[in-house]
């Protein structure tokens, strides 16, 4: 059963509700935040679902423009809580990591005091999951990254190709397309993140389970 006495319920501002689960990053709040997403998506009341690492917020339908805090607390003891919702995928990624001159690989290495076999190989036995998707069109933002492989933004930013997977903070995450970033560009994958005429648009969603390999 999906424990909704703990959900803090509060308007963000017109016809956008926030529901917090937590205060922290963790496995089992992301379980929830996925849970929860997928549940008022599913109600008429809702028109539109931005889940976070701690929290769903929802733009309202017109039947729901004029409700009371107190009719979203109560929407929460009705919906639908499917049980397949508890199941999130698997998507393993490919990574061709950068090598000296490319990227941030090599100084990444050197600033967490590992050899740079060392460092791509604790990347690749890491199981992530999805905390979040933003930023960029179906970017994934995955937590599980050990405290070994922490490093703080880089203090310049760089350019990232599109498919560079990179480390910003106790973060990891794929940048879904070229950009300017403060995270540190690791490698490059081909996996397409985002595709705007499929359904749904974004291959990963908030609780997936994403791990790692080095290409050949």
């Amino acid at each position: 059963m999906f424990d909704i006495e703990h959900i803090e319920v509060q308007f963000m501002g017109e016809r956008v509700i926030l529901f917090k689960l937590g205060s922290a990053i963790s496995e089992i709040t992301s379980q929830k935040v996925r849970r929860l997403a997928r549940a008022l998506a599913k109600n008429i009341a809702v028109d539109r679902v931005v889940p976070t690492f701690t929290d769903v917020a929802v733009v309202s339908s017109t039947l729901a423009a004029d409700w009371t805090l107190d009719q979203w607390r109560e929407l929460l003891g009705v919906l639908r809580f499917d049980e397949d919702d508890d199941t999130p995928k698997h998507v393993h990624l490919t990574v061709d990591f950068y090598s000296d001159g490319e990227g941030d690989m090599t100084t990444f290495a050197h600033q967490i005091g590992m050899e740079v076999d060392d460092s791509i190989r604790a990347l690749c036995s890491c199981q992530f999951t999805v905390g979040m998707i933003g930023f960029l069109p179906g970017m994934p933002y995955l937590s599980g990254l050990p405290a070994s492989l922490h490093l703080p933004r880089r203090s310049q930013l760089a350019t990232a190709e599109a498919g560079t997977f990179a480390i910003g903070g106790q973060q990891a995450g794929v940048l879904t397309r070229q950009t300017l970033t403060g995270w540190w560009r690791l490698g490059h994958t081909e996996t397409i993140f985002f595709d705007q005429h499929a359904d749904p648009m974004a291959i990963l969603s908030i609780g997936d389970k994403v791990t790692l390999s080095r290409k050949p």
